[in-house]
């Protein structure tokens, strides 16, 4: 039987501790969790905070297929109350591996923009089970406002995809891509297939 922290392991998610594991009838497996993290950045002043203001809402958030089964990981968010601002006001936990705006892991995002290459938005979207407007916000969260080119490897190549927004109606953006240490990794999506735009972007890497 798998534990815990093989789980933990599977699912590659950090500052988490597993509370339990359901399969619903709906067959999906639900990873109820809770941050392992202490205090927040108080999101009118910036400053660290640590007074505990109870938990936020429950989110759910589509991960990766673990077992092959569609996973949800369950979380209350932990909120904190600011002593420094004069209205004391309050800031939800932020974690590094989702979207506050998004319902899906930084993964599971990363797994669709990696399904997208080669493909279209209705054929991710009818495979994934998934809503093409889903889709497009996930490639509006994405397009840079810069990269560190410096962090990256040598990348003698870059996979450039067009990837059509509205059928018929001529609206592309372009998945950046490349293989960093043997992964297809996304770097960035451009707002636009312009020659002037791929330029732009490629220009501060030392690779080109």
């Amino acid at each position: 039987m798998i534990d815990q922290s093989q789980l933990l392991r599977l699912l590659g998610l950090t500052q988490i501790a597993i509370d339990r594991v359901e399969i619903t009838d709906a067959d999906v497996l639900e990873i109820h969790v809770h941050s392992t993290e202490d205090g927040a950045r108080c999101r009118h002043c910036g400053r660290r905070i640590t007074e505990a203001h109870g938990l936020g809402q429950e989110r759910r958030l589509r991960h990766v297929p673990i077992f092959e089964h569609r996973t949800e990981i369950v979380i209350r968010p932990k909120r904190y109350r600011c002593p420094y601002c004069h209205d004391h006001p309050t800031t939800t936990q932020r974690l590094d591996w989702y979207d506050p705006r998004s319902a899906f892991t930084r993964a599971f995002e990363q797994s669709l923009l990696r399904a997208l290459i080669n493909s279209t938005l209705e054929d991710v979207a009818h495979k994934d089970a998934v809503t093409p407007e889903q889709l497009e916000g996930i490639l509006d969260r994405h397009v840079p406002s810069g990269i560190d080119w410096t962090a990256l490897p040598a990348l003698p190549v870059l996979g450039l995809d067009e990837i059509a927004l509205t059928k018929g109606h001529g609206n592309f953006v372009v998945i950046v891509s490349a293989r960093v240490e043997d992964t297809l990794s996304i770097l960035a999506v451009l707002e636009d297939r312009k020659r002037a735009s791929v330029e732009a972007f490629c220009a501060p890497s030392p690779n080109f």
